[in-house]
């Protein structure tokens, strides 16, 4: 993939997009409150949902998904006239989902990206992308109903394995590993930028732990500019270790991308 200007435009375009936070943008745009402001302080489907709005939270999840779905799409359907192939849709694709994580619209607070993520999925592998966003959906209904804290199934979880907390949230956390280890996956065997497997491996681990680090440093800024209490904002229910369990379970996801859905997946694929 050579980066000449048509790329390079695509690539930028794709960022942009991809930085339109719909949770805050529908949010005032139906005079609510900005999802930054309550709940997880999350700008995304879920935390509009706790708003009590469902049509809101269904129209941002709708968007998320979309904002990682147009660029793709619009590359394959039109991009051969200006020389924009594959790995220029690949790499396309990846802007979106970094735009979502740190918009420049909106001071670089971004969501959690897993709409996004499975937007780009969608392009690429419809089925693959659909039942993604589809599972996502019921996490983010469920856990929206409620808070992550205080979904009911979480604390059967707790009694069963007698547990110090609901662990709910840690399924979204999984999650957050798993759909972007697949968009990674899908972009850097479609450019084809790495041929070796276990490289490949590492290689889409270290990427969905890096995003789950970024992420939780961006809720430890957030929770610090908006001056609230780290177990209130950040929903820690007083786990000193809540930080590096998210990224554990990040990296569970990931995990169950790359050892149980990996020769799957290449075989949707045609490799």
């Amino acid at each position: 993939m050579s980066f000449h200007l048509p790329s390079l435009i695509a690539i930028v375009a794709s960022y942009l997009i991809g930085s339109l936070s719909f949770a805050v943008i529908v949010s005032k745009s139906l005079g609510m409150a900005d999802p930054r402001s309550y709940g997880s302080g999350n700008p995304g489907a879920t935390n509009v949902l706790r708003s009590g709005n469902k049509g809101a939270a269904l129209a941002t999840l709708v968007l998320d998904a979309l904002k990682g779905w147009l660029p793709v799409f619009l590359i394959h359907q039109f991009g051969a006239q200006w020389g924009l192939g594959n790995g220029v849709a690949a790499v396309a694709g990846l802007a979106a989902f970094l735009g979502h994580l740190y918009p420049v619209f909106f001071g670089f607070q971004g969501g959690k990206g897993v709409a996004t993520a499975a937007g780009v999925l969608l392009a690429f592998n419809p089925w693959l992308g659909l039942a993604t966003l589809l599972t996502w959906l019921i996490i983010l209904m469920v856990g929206g109903m409620y808070t992550y804290a205080k979904v009911p199934i979480g604390f059967d979880v707790q009694h069963l394995f007698n547990l110090s907390r609901n662990p709910y949230d840690k399924l979204g956390h999984f999650f957050q590993g798993l759909v972007p280890a697949l968009a990674a996956r899908e972009i850097l065997l479609r450019g084809q930028y790495v041929r070796g497997g276990k490289m490949l491996d590492f290689i889409v681990c270290c990427i969905a732990l890096a995003i789950s680090a970024t992420y939780e440093l961006i809720e430890w800024w957030a929770a610090l500019a908006m001056g609230q209490g780290a177990d209130d904002f950040l929903g820690t229910q007083g786990d000193p270790w809540d930080t590096q369990s998210d990224m554990l379970c990040a990296l569970l996801g990931a995990l169950t991308t790359v050892l149980l859905l990996g020769r799957w997946h290449k075989r949707q694929l045609n490799l």
